[in-house]
């Protein structure tokens, strides 16, 4: 990965470098044309000069990023793994024939033979539903007057909802 951002942190500060030279030669160019008298030229060079100058920004910016995570040893970011010479890396293991088998165990369980499958019981009929009564319509509730809440206290606070504050 470190040669990866090492080639990318060059290109980018290639790039950036090329897009200052760039905003420069359009600067000369702007100030030659506003010293003409050429207007037109001098504000369409203007817009190049000042796209250059936000790219190059930008670019100097990743330029930074880049080089900022290419790792200073290269040498110890690699693996540990891969650095060791391969007879560190492997333990040393009896052979195979110093291996003692272990006791076989034998199975404790032993297997029944399948018992004949005893048929079903037949399904119970379902019942058939009775149909629903019809409901007698409610009677119709009269709706409550509320009552007035009535301070009994002149200097007593209430709320919206007619509760008292203490």
């Amino acid at each position: 990965m470190s040669h990866r951002m090492s080639v990318l942190s060059r290109r980018l500060g290639r790039f950036a470098v090329f897009f200052s030279v760039v905003t420069f030669c359009f600067l000369g160019v702007g100030f030659y044309a506003h010293a003409n008298n050429k207007d037109q030229v001098m504000f369409f060079v203007a817009v190049l000069a000042s796209g250059c100058f936000f790219t190059t920004v930008f670019l100097w910016l990743a330029h930074g990023f880049a080089w900022a995570m290419i790792p200073e040893n290269p040498v110890a970011a690699k693996n540990t793994v891969e650095s060791m010479a391969p007879e560190e890396s492997a333990e040393v293991m009896p052979p195979l024939e110093a291996l003692k088998p272990e006791v076989v165990l034998k199975p404790e369980v032993t297997v029944k033979p399948q018992e004949a499958l005893k048929p079903q019981e037949t399904l119970k009929r379902i019942e058939v539903k009775k149909p629903v009564e019809e409901r007698k319509p409610a009677e119709e509730k009269k709706p409550v007057e509320e009552e007035a809440v009535m301070p009994d206290d002149s200097h007593a606070k209430y709320t919206i909802t007619g509760r008292r504050i203490l």
